[in-house]
């Protein structure tokens, strides 16, 4: 009878075990695909695309941002970066992805663009995305301040940098 349990007990550990792995690696790998598509020609033209942008959609609420550029089709690299921040905050509230790693891959960008677009133009959308981006900002600047004094400081220069940066984009448009 003893062996009988014991072969079950570790049937069930090593399946657990095994499982455990798999979960971790898992979440390594969505970590590192999301990366690498941030990283990619693509986004990065996205990105560059939605930047050259800053100066003429800042301040306008994304709802009409559409009445205020003539070619809206212009707004398609918005709504892809959007789009990309919107699955890293529902990959990370799902605890999809390795969540210490968020902030060191995204966590420098993800400032800037919530600073200088997302936080006040997202505001009163009613969009699936609004919670989800606001909750992704919130999660990052709590977790950054948990993990110490040298990530503390380190989420202070980002968001200094993204202030700064947006003053001085600001300032060529007028």
């Amino acid at each position: 009878m003893k062996e009988i349990l014991a072969s079950i007990l570790g049937v069930v550990v090593g399946a657990l075990v095994t499982w455990l792995t798999q979960r971790y690696y898992r979440r390594l790998d969505v970590i590192y695909m999301l990366h690498a598509e941030f990283l990619a020609e693509r986004m990065s033209k996205v990105r560059d695309d939605v930047f050259r942008l800053v100066p003429e959609i800042h301040g306008v609420p994304f709802p009409v941002l559409g009445t205020r550029i003539e070619d809206s089709a212009r707004l398609n690299c918005l709504w892809e970066l959007l789009g990309f921040y919107h699955r890293v905050a529902i990959l990370t509230r799902n605890k999809e992805v390795r969540m210490d790693l968020v902030p060191d891959l995204f966590g420098d960008t993800f400032v800037w663009w919530y600073t200088n677009l997302f936080q006040d133009q997202l505001k009163k959308t009613e969009w699936a995305v609004e919670d989800d981006i606001h909750w992704l900002w919130a999660w990052m600047s709590k977790h950054e301040y948990e993990r110490g004094v040298d990530y503390r400081a380190r989420w202070q220069r980002w968001n200094g940098r993204a202030e700064r940066e947006l003053a001085v984009i600001l300032k060529k448009k007028s």
